[in-house]
C-alpha cells in the first residue's frame, strides 16, 4: 500500500533559479542570451528578468519591428489568471518598464487548453506585435498556429512550456528532466528509499509536466531499485479529481 509523505523537499535552499534555467536545453547563468539560435536571429536588446526568468527581446530583420521606434510585446500565458503566469507578467512588466521603450500586451485562455490558446495567437497576430512570447499549451498542437505566427513576420520565443519543433526563436524554461529527477530523490529519502511510488500528471502533451515525469521515471527506475514506480495517471489539471485518484491508490 502507498503511504502518505507530508512533504518532499526537492531543491536545496541554497538553490538559485539560474541553477534550473535552460534556453535551447543549455544552462543560462549570465544576464544576456548567448544561444546560437538567438544569435542567428541577431537581437537588438535581449535581457532576462532575473526573479521570473523572464526574457523581453526586440529582434531585428522581423517585419514588425523594422516599421517602428517602440515595441509591444504579447505574452500569451498558459491560463490567465494563474499566480505562476501572473509572476511572469510583472517580471516582463518590470523590465519592459526599465527599458522604457516596451510595451507588454498580456493575454490568455480562461483553461489551459490548446483549442482556447490558438484563437488568442491567431488575434495576437493579426494585431501585428513586435514579438510573442507564450507558454504553449500542447507541445504538438501549438506547432502549427505558432508557425503561422513567424509565417507572418512575428518572432515567437517560447517560456516555460515548448513545443516539439525548433521553430521558434528561443525556449525559456527550467530543466524539467532534472527538476524531476530531484522530486524522485527527495520522495525516496522521504520514504527510506523503499515502497511504491505513482504520479498524478496534469494533462498529456505539456511540455514540463511531461519532462517531469520522464525524469521522475528515470531516477526512481536507475537509483532505487527498493523503489516500485506504478505509473502515472491524469487530472486533466483539475484538482478534485487528482484527490479522488490519488485516495484511490492510497487505499490500493
Amino acid at each position: 500500500m502507498l503511504r502518505r509523505v507530508r512533504s518532499v523537499a526537492t531543491l536545496p535552499q541554497s538553490a538559485k533559479w539560474q541553477d534550473m534555467m535552460t534556453i535551447k536545453g543549455d544552462p543560462v547563468k549570465t544576464d544576456y542570451l548567448t544561444h546560437s539560435r538567438v544569435n542567428r536571429r541577431t537581437l537588438l536588446r535581449t535581457s532576462v528578468y532575473a526573479g521570473a526568468g523572464i526574457v523581453l527581446f526586440v529582434p531585428v530583420g522581423y517585419r514588425a519591428a523594422a516599421r517602428q521606434d517602440s515595441f509591444t510585446i504579447a505574452f500569451i500565458q498558459g491560463v490567465i489568471g494563474d499566480n505562476f503566469y501572473i509572476t511572469m507578467d510583472c517580471g516582463a512588466r518590470a523590465m519592459a518598464e526599465s527599458l522604457g521603450d516596451v510595451t507588454i500586451d498580456t493575454q490568455g485562455p480562461e483553461r489551459f487548453d490548446q483549442t482556447l490558446q490558438t484563437p488568442i495567437l491567431s488575434a495576437v497576430v493579426q494585431s501585428a506585435p513586435s514579438a510573442i512570447m507564450m507558454a504553449p499549451n500542447d507541445s504538438r498542437g501549438m506547432i502549427a498556429p505558432i508557425q503561422a505566427a513567424i509565417d507572418a513576420g512575428v518572432p515567437v520565443l517560447c517560456v516555460d512550456t515548448t513545443i516539439d519543433a525548433d521553430i521558434q526563436l528561443a525556449d525559456v524554461a527550467t530543466d524539467n528532466l532534472e527538476g524531476g529527477r530531484l522530486a524522485a530523490r527527495g520522495l525516496a529519502e522521504a520514504i527510506g528509499g523503499a515502497g511504491k511510488v505513482f504520479v498524478v500528471n496534469v494533462t498529456p502533451g505539456i511540455s514540463t509536466t511531461d519532462l517531469r515525469e520522464a525524469g521522475f521515471r528515470d531516477a526512481i527506475e536507475t537509483e532505487f531499485p527498493d523503489i516500485e514506480y506504478l505509473g502515472q495517471e491524469y487530472s486533466n489539471n483539475d484538482a478534485n479529481v487528482a484527490a479522488q485518484i490519488t485516495a484511490a491508490r492510497l487505499q490500493s
